[in-house]
Order: C-alpha cells, then structure tokens, then sequence
C-alpha cells in the first residue's frame, strides 16, 4: 500500500473510531440503569475494545506509524511513545469489556466506576489521537506530500 492509500484508509478508520467513540459516549451518558442498557453497554463497550485493536495493529504494522519512522527516524521515540499508550489502552479496555460483561443493573458503584472509565478513556483516546494525527500527518504531508493531492 504506498503512502496515499494509508492515508485514505487511516483517515477512513479514525473516522469510524470516532463514530464508535460517540455511540458509545451517547449509550454511557446517564440514562436509566436496566438489564437491557447493561447488555448493550457490554456490547458497545466490547465492539469498541475489539475495533481498537484492530486499529491499532493497522496502525503499527506496517501502518501510518512505519511511515513515520522511515521518513523521519528522529521521530521513533515519539513513535514508541504512541505504541506505548496503544498498549495502556488495550489493557484498559480488556478490564473495563470485563467490568461491563458482570454489570447489574442494581450494582450502582460498578456502573458509576465503568461510566467513569469510559469517559477517562475517551478522554484518553481524543488526546492520543490528535497527538497521532499531528505527528502523522505533519510527516506525510511535508515528507511525502500525499495529504490532500
């Protein structure tokens, strides 16, 4: 894949990020606690953790981070760093898919600390990204020069 491609692809995934993120702040926000907003917050909660994953294993195989560290190999500190905070994710969204998958509705401390975490890692995510996105597209454009052409 050369380097236009990955970016229409990576801009394409970031997008459907987002739009997973939103679903799953929307579902989160404070809306009555029953058996059937549990199940699908464990869904969401577990759809979101699974596309992640995927995402960022795009992102380091060979992905917009590999792009990065060929055209600009000062960069690779900065490149380990966003890898680093890819794994703390992963891990943290490991226990919160566990967390959701035991929920109960009449648990009110269990679903305040997932609703908590979702919107920490959220938080977390739009930080990482736009860090990503900067470092990324920054090199892609004035390196490359595939942005927008």
């Amino acid at each position: 894949m050369d380097a236009q491609e990955m970016a229409r692809v990576m801009r394409e995934e970031h997008e459907q990020v987002r739009s997973i993120a939103e679903e799953l702040r929307r579902h989160t926000a404070d809306a009555p606690i029953t058996a059937e907003w549990v199940a699908e917050f464990g869904r969401q909660v577990r759809q979101f953790r699974d596309h992640l994953r995927s995402h960022f294993a795009l992102e380091e195989q060979g992905g917009y981070l590999t792009c990065v560290v060929e055209e600009r190999p000062q960069l690779a500190d900065d490149v380990e760093t966003l890898k680093r905070q890819h794994e703390e994710m992963n891990l943290r969204l490991d226990a919160l898919a566990h967390e959701a998958g035991a929920l109960t509705p009449e648990n009110d401390p269990a679903v305040a600390r997932c609703r908590t975490e979702v919107g920490a890692l959220l938080a977390a995510l739009a930080e990482h990204e736009a860090l990503e996105d900067h470092l990324v597209l920054t090199v892609l454009n004035e390196d490359v020069g595939t942005i927008g052409h």
